[in-house]
Formats: C-alpha cells, sequence, structure tokens
C-alpha cells in the first residue's frame, strides 16, 4: 500500500511538472518581439540580427519541424493502431468457456489504450510542431516566448 501511494505521487508530480511551458502571461510587445504568423510563438527582437537571417533560420526550422511533426503523427498512429490491432484480435479469437469473457474484457482494454494513442497523437500534432520550431530557433540563439492560441 505504501508502493502504491509513492507511484501515486510520483506520478502526480510528472503530471504537473510537465504542465510547465514557456507561455507569456501577457501579450508580448509588438515593438520588442517578430511574431510568427498564424502560430503562437514570439522571437525577441535583437539588434544584432536582420530580418534576412531570421527568415533563413525560421524557414529551415518550419521545414525540420514539420518533417518531425509528420514523423512523430505517422509513429503515433501506427503504434496506436496495432494496439487496436492487436485488441480487436483478442477480442475476435475469444472463446468460449470461464476465460472467454475475460479475453474480450482485457481486448476491450487493448483497443481502449490503442484508440487513446492515437486520439493523443492527432490532438497534439500542432504543438509538438510549434515546440520544434521553438527548440531549433533557440538553438539558433533566439529568445522564443508561445502567447495565445494559433
Amino acid at each position: 500500500m505504501k508502493q502504491l501511494k509513492r507511484i501515486y505521487i510520483l506520478s502526480t508530480f510528472l503530471v504537473l511538472s510537465g504542465c510547465i511551458s514557456n507561455t507569456a502571461i501577457e501579450s508580448p510587445s509588438q515593438d520588442n518581439y517578430f511574431h510568427i504568423i498564424n502560430t503562437p510563438i514570439y522571437v525577441l527582437k535583437a539588434e544584432n540580427v536582420n530580418q534576412l537571417s531570421f527568415d533563413e533560420d525560421l524557414s529551415k526550422c518550419i521545414l525540420s519541424s514539420k518533417d518531425k511533426a509528420n514523423l512523430t503523427n505517422k509513429l503515433g498512429t501506427g503504434v496506436g493502431a496495432t494496439i487496436v490491432a492487436n485488441g480487436l484480435y483478442v477480442i475476435a479469437t475469444a472463446g468460449g468457456g470461464f476465460f472467454g469473457p475475460l479475453a474480450v474484457l482485457g481486448g476491450s482494454m487493448v483497443v481502449l489504450a490503442g484508440g487513446g494513442a492515437i486520439w493523443a497523437t492527432q490532438a497534439t500534432g500542432k504543438y509538438r510542431e510549434y515546440s520544434n520550431i521553438e527548440i531549433c530557433l533557440e538553438n539558433q540563439g533566439y529568445d522564443v516566448v508561445f502567447y495565445g492560441n494559433a
């Protein structure tokens, strides 16, 4: 029972720590930040950065971000579909007897888990794309914040 409580506390900590982000509370000033149109991304204007070099860096980051986001979308959907297929197979092949209903119940849980994986992958696709752009720009020395919804 004590281990179960520790696992609960650890999982709660992990979930809450995932809520921390670099989202700005107030709208960034247009005088101090570039806003990337149709995204929640704002980049701090720096004196040593000209618009042309920023546009080139941004284009590279957007291309690499879309590639990474597409790959993770395909991977997440594929894993979810495989899990769903395995669950449906268990349900379809469940025989009679004592273990038949247990197999159907287990297969149903597996199908739900696979569907959840597919849903979570699709629901977080845009955020992963924005996050990859943020990481790419920060690796190139830019200061990036999120504000609002895209």
